[in-house]
């Protein structure tokens, strides 16, 4: 695969990562009222920091930098792809093996 596959291959995990933060912000809003300013601020800090990255590497990728691109692309994407593969991989050996 060529560097610019690998660069949106994992920019789509990215963006996986950025919905589920985003969703889950997005249902947690009305139970938030209990909760301090801190930690409603932390809450927030996930999806801004995701979309910080996406940015930073669009940025590099035009600028003509892929490897350091592809590198912060995975920062992020390595460990949720490790997690949906063994997800996944228990999921099937439960249905496969399972009674």
């Amino acid at each position: 695969m060529k560097s610019i596959h690998w660069f949106y291959f994992g920019m789509s995990i990215d963006l996986f990562i950025l919905l589920l933060t985003a969703s889950n912000l997005y249902m947690i809003t009305n139970s938030l009222q209990g909760v301090k300013i801190s930690a409603r601020l932390m809450m927030l800090a996930m999806p801004l920091a995701i979309l910080a990255l996406i940015g930073i590497a669009f940025w590099l990728k035009t600028m003509g930098k892929m490897l350091a691109a592809n590198i912060l692309v995975w920062i992020p994407a390595l460990p949720m792809l490790g997690g949906i593969l063994i997800w996944g991989g228990l999921a099937l050996l439960f249905i496969l093996f399972g009674k």
